[in-house]
């Protein structure tokens, strides 16, 4: 990921020719923070998933989440993708969805990937 420093020169120009490369620049600036990751650290995502520090730490030490850490001791750092991807290794099934997988794997082996 690059991340590009622009100047903006006024002298030679019009005033439309300075307003359009002004908006130019605004807008790669937008779609150049769009690119950088949000770093979220154990209150933010105890507050996302409605649980208190102590628990996001725990579920750090079992190693049950995504982490980000320099070395031992520093701070503990996350990403949204880390968050979204522990919420959907909680997901389940319910039995009878389970047992129609099952049914539908038994009838047609061939056809699960």
């Amino acid at each position: 990921m690059e991340i590009k420093k622009q100047q903006l020169i006024i002298e030679n120009t019009t005033q439309n020719e300075f307003l359009h490369n002004l908006v130019e620049l605004i807008s790669q600036q937008k779609e150049q923070r769009k690119l950088i990751k949000k770093v979220l650290y154990i209150p933010d995502v105890a507050k996302q998933l409605n649980k208190s520090n102590t628990h996001v730490r725990r579920l750090v030490r079992l190693r049950k989440i995504k982490f980000l850490q320099e070395k031992p001791g520093t701070e503990i750092i996350f990403y949204q993708e880390f968050i979204d991807e522990y919420l959907d290794s909680l997901v389940t099934i319910s039995k009878k969805a389970q047992d129609q997988e099952i049914q539908s794997f038994i009838n047609n082996p061939l056809s699960h990937e």
